[in-house]
């Protein structure tokens, strides 16, 4: 990824954070950086050309 698609991703980072850090239902900020966490590593581990922005967006 470029730095600028870095930049975008923590700017969505942050409002995920504002949107859910008080959330009790288990998705809170933490849960969501374990699913990104796992999505990047099947993205790396893909034997098909992947956007990396895309699947951690959708993360």
């Amino acid at each position: 990824m470029n730095d600028q698609q870095i930049s975008q991703l923590e700017i969505v980072k942050t409002k995920v954070r504002q949107l859910l850090g008080g959330d009790t239902s288990e998705h809170a900020d933490d849960h969501v950086e374990r699913v990104a966490l796992l999505a990047e590593r099947f993205a790396n581990e893909c034997s098909e050309s992947v956007n990396l922005q895309e699947v951690l967006l959708t993360a």
